[in-house]
């Protein structure tokens, strides 16, 4: 595992700065979607991002996806491992996206955004941030069959601005691409957060 070896994590560190520099990059975004990782682990990796936000130069910034704050289990959603320590990440200028957020079920992604506001927003304001997703596989059928209503995205968007939520993430793909999205009906509320708007 990269984050057992200082080497290994000195490595890909010292390279992925370099990339960043060379080609004028605004910082990085990890996405790694871990499968079991056990408490010790989950502080490695929090480590490991500490090390990698240092080596990075200002301003470039560094965020990740944090996975695992509430699940889905049968017919009611359960509480998850989370697959970072954020108590190492205290202080620190990562940012944490919620990625469980991204739940087509309004009462997963409520819970997902509450307990996310808890554990960083409130402590860490500015280095919290929640993801959205506007591809379809976060809104499959039969329980969507045409995809996100009005009232399931304006409940999303009143919850970012309860919690106070600063930054936001859309998942889905670029439908230049060729990525089959429902990004039309999110971007006018997006637009709106972003200007501040009460709503649309």
């Amino acid at each position: 595992m990269l984050f057992r070896s200082d080497s290994a994590r000195e490595s890909f560190i010292s390279a992925f700065v370099h990339d960043a520099v060379e080609n004028g990059y605004d910082g990085y975004h990890l996405d790694w979607e871990f499968g079991d990782i056990n408490a010790s682990e989950s502080v490695m990796y929090a480590q490991f991002l500490l090390q990698f936000k240092r080596a990075l130069p200002s301003p470039l910034r560094l965020s990740v996806a944090v996975g695992g704050f509430w699940k889905k289990s049968g017919t009611a959603p359960t509480k998850a491992a989370v697959n970072v320590d954020i108590p190492t990440l205290k202080g620190s200028e990562v940012v944490l996206f919620s990625m469980d957020t991204y739940d087509g079920e309004d009462d997963v992604f409520l819970r997902n955004i509450a307990t996310g506001a808890t554990n960083i927003g409130r402590p860490q304001p500015d280095n919290w941030g929640v993801g959205l997703a506007w591809s379809k596989t976060s809104w499959p059928p039969p329980m969507y069959m045409h995809g996100p209503q009005p009232s399931n995205i304006q409940l999303r968007f009143n919850a970012l601005r309860q919690y106070n939520v600063r930054r936001v993430a859309m998942f889905g793909g670029n439908p230049d691409n060729g990525a089959n999205t429902f990004m039309d009906r999110f971007l006018p509320h997006l637009q709106a957060f972003v200007a501040g708007k009460s709503g649309i």
